[in-house]
């Protein structure tokens, strides 16, 4: 499977590329290290990204982040703006990072085993699909005349498409979304509490500001993503004690706790008492 690069596509000192496409051949499965927008003019056909097949048609616009598998069949003609963007274009451009938070949470989510959950589909129509060919047709002359500051130009167009795409989605089910996000991030927890879990990472793989994503656990689940691997822990430790054997420092490791006298304090902090006496409480006797 080939891997397209972006030195073969964006031009030395720029990070973007636009270009209007017209194709009726079937483009083979493919991965590559930029982000992609690609806006559907005129025709119809099908994109697989991942293991995810869309049907797509005029108005249509598909985002496909770095590393995603694609492929497409044209139906029996596409004819698309696509723009090749380098993950470093956000970076190096006075833009808006919450309006990028939100698009990539909300557009670009993935479970923690990299599955998408949410179509990465936006299916534009009347006025909103005008508004949006007229914004990827400027953003092409643009890119193709490459007059003084037509990078900055095309910079504009590119938060405006943002800001659009934002707004469909948030109309369509902003909060089913989340629910989704939020129950991923819990069953993630359930499962791999015992390692070291960092929210940063973790907000990574859902294009989240940190920051950002600590705010949003907090306000959904009304406690913190330290609080919840904590109370996952203790859960689970817990269940050791009344059901098995093992010492206290072996549930400690057992739990993710690599020091033992911080595994008692945060025990006694839940229960109100060390976990030897809660297992001398709770554990069954035999009769």
């Amino acid at each position: 499977m080939e891997k397209l690069l972006s030195r073969n596509y964006i031009k030395k000192g720029d990070d973007i590329y636009v270009i209007h496409y017209k194709q009726s051949k079937l483009e083979p499965k493919h991965t590559h290290e930029f982000i992609e927008i690609v806006y559907i003019i005129e025709g119809a056909g099908r994109h697989k990204i991942d293991d995810e097949l869309y049907e797509v048609k005029k108005g249509n616009l598909l985002f496909i982040r770095p590393g995603q598998v694609h492929s497409f069949v044209p139906d029996p003609t596409l004819d698309y703006v696509n723009i090749v963007i380098e993950p470093t274009f956000f970076a190096r451009r006075a833009m808006n990072h919450d309006c990028l938070d939100k698009l990539f949470s909300l557009f670009v989510y993935q479970d923690m085993q990299g599955q998408d959950q949410v179509k990465c589909l936006v299916e534009f129509g009347g006025v909103e699909m005008a508004d949006v060919e007229h914004l990827v047709r400027l953003m092409t002359e643009e890119y193709d005349k490459k007059e003084p500051e037509y990078d900055s130009i095309i910079c504009l167009y590119v938060q405006v498409l943002i800001s659009k795409t934002i707004r469909w989605i948030e109309g369509k089910g902003k909060g089913e979304k989340l629910d989704l996000v939020m129950e991923d991030i819990l069953r993630f927890v359930n499962s791999e509490y015992k390692e070291k879990i960092s929210l940063a990472d973790i907000a990574q793989k859902y294009f989240y500001n940190t920051s950002y994503f600590s705010r949003l656990i907090k306000n959904y689940f009304g406690k913190s993503f330290s609080d919840l691997v904590r109370d996952r822990r203790i859960e689970r430790a817990t269940e050791l004690l009344v059901t098995t054997d093992l010492s206290m420092e072996e549930i400690a490791t057992g739990v993710g706790y690599a020091d033992c006298k911080q595994f008692y304090k945060v025990f006694k902090q839940t229960y109100n008492c060390t976990p030897s006496v809660y297992r001398s409480k709770n554990r069954p006797t035999n009769k």
